[in-house]
C-alpha cells in the first residue's frame, strides 16, 4: 500500500526455503520498496542429465522418504531450481518446473528401492520427463532391496 513520503510503496516478499536448507520449510518474509524490486527471470529448464545426477546423488531416497506410510494427503513433489540455479525439489507447486505426482508410498527398504515397488518408482520418475530407460538407470545406481 501507500506508505511514507510521496506515497512510497513497500512490498512484503515471501521467500520459500529449499527442503535441504530449512527443516520445517517455513518461508522467510522481507519488505522492500518498489524501486528495489526486479522482475523475476524464468529459470533455465532442467536437462535430463541434471535430473538424473540429482536423483542418483541421494535426492531420490530423500524424496521417497517423505511418503513412508501412504494414507490421506500424500505429498506431491516437483523439481525446480534453487536460488543458486542448482536443481532442487519442492512441495510447492508454483515453484516446480517438472513433476507434481504423488510420491509413491512404502517404496524404501534399508535406504534402497524396495524391489516389489520398483514399477511405482519408475512411473514416478517418468513424471519428471524421464524415459523408462533413464528411470531404470537411476534405480540401478540407487540400488534395490527385497
Amino acid at each position: 500500500g501507500d506508505l511514507g513520503v510521496g506515497g512510497r510503496r513497500i512490498f512484503r516478499i515471501q521467500i520459500d526455503q529449499e527442503p535441504e536448507e530449512y527443516e520445517e520449510h517455513e518461508p522467510t518474509f522481507i519488505e522492500l520498496p518498489e524501486e528495489e524490486i526486479l522482475p523475476l527471470e524464468q529459470p533455465n529448464p532442467l536437462s535430463h542429465e541434471e535430473i538424473i545426477n540429482y536423483l542418483i546423488r541421494g535426492s531420490l531416497i530423500s524424496i521417497l522418504r517423505q511418503n513412508m506410510s501412504g494414507g490421506r494427503n500424500q505429498p506431491r513433489v516437483w523439481l525446480c531450481r534453487n536460488s543458486l540455479e542448482d536443481i532442487s525439489h519442492t512441495f510447492i507447486e508454483e515453484r516446480g518446473l517438472v513433476g507434481g505426482e504423488i510420491i509413491p508410498s512404502r517404496t524404501l527398504y534399508e535406504e534402497k528401492i524396495f524391489r516389489p515397488k520398483e514399477k511405482d518408482v519408475i512411473a514416478f520418475l517418468n513424471s519428471f520427463g524421464l524415459s523408462k530407460k533413464e528411470a531404470q538407470i537411476i534405480i540401478d545406481k540407487t540400488g534395490t532391496a527385497s
